[in-house]
């Protein structure tokens, strides 16, 4: 079993909760789960209603822990359904492929970000794009 695949996995689910592809993905992720038990399938769709729920409303850093605790639980869900079910790995590869290609994939020409500290604070600053970081300076804000 693939950790990749199974990350890949949790963000896809996670990704697609968000956009139009969201009945499609929850459908086909809960009969993944389902095994053509109906009742089985219906209560993963709402299992997956519920993560989406706990969505709903956020923003920023909020979103983000959310995004990413909802990511690892699901992720851990598909681990355990892989173990018992060895060849749900290819129908779940074949499935984050196919969200892949249904979820449209956010771009960002540029990210600029700047970043100051002083005394004893710390900063982690990750983005892609023109970072600026100072640390220490003077005795506010603007380093004067």
């Amino acid at each position: 079993m693939s950790v990749e695949l199974l990350a890949a996995a949790g963000s896809a689910l996670v990704g697609a909760m968000a956009t139009d592809a969201w009945g499609w993905a929850k459908t086909n992720f809960a009969r993944l789960f389902g095994r053509s038990d109906p009742a089985r399938v219906e209560a993963v769709e709402r299992r997956l209603e519920g993560s989406r729920a706990e969505l709903e409303g956020l923003s920023g850093r909020e979103l983000v822990q959310a995004r990413s605790r909802v990511a690892a639980a699901w992720q851990a869900r598909l681990s355990d359904l892989v173990e018992d079910d060895p060849d749900a790995a290819v129908l779940l590869e074949a499935l984050v492929k196919e969200v892949a290609a249904r979820v449209p994939q956010t771009t960002v020409d540029s990210v600029q970000q700047h970043a100051v500290a002083f005394d004893n604070a710390q900063q982690a600053v990750q983005g892609q794009g023109v970072q600026t970081n100072t640390f220490g300076g003077g005795s506010d804000a603007t380093g004067r």
